[in-house]
């Protein structure tokens, strides 16, 4: 089966946000050597993985409505019910997107 480019692109993009996260969650914090006590934006502490920062949180909610959008995408005999929510969760899934705008990947996406 293959998905379509949106869902590749938003996908790919949720990965690199939780990735640029990342190092405030496991100690490596590179850049920012200088914040010893956690994540800069949520404040929680090291190897505390049980937790979930806004971020984090942000992340799986767009990766759950994308899984959403291509799992209806990929359902066959589609009735109008499904071609309707298909067609909702698309919407949002694009209004998603559309804060990647400044990504050079960003220019002619579609569903």
């Amino acid at each position: 089966m293959t998905t379509t480019p949106l869902f590749e692109f938003m996908k790919a993009r949720i990965a690199e946000d939780e990735a640029n996260h990342y190092p405030y969650h496991s100690g490596d914090f590179g850049v920012f050597p200088d914040q010893p006590h956690g994540c800069v934006e949520c404040g929680l502490g090291i190897g505390q993985p049980e937790e979930r920062c806004r971020v984090q949180r942000e992340c799986a909610a767009k990766l759950s409505i994308v899984q959403y959008a291509e799992a209806l995408w990929f359902e066959e005999g589609r009735d109008a019910d499904t071609a309707a929510r298909y067609a909702s969760t698309l919407w949002a899934v694009r209004r998603l997107a559309s804060v990647y705008s400044d990504h050079p990947d960003y220019g002619g996406i579609s569903a």
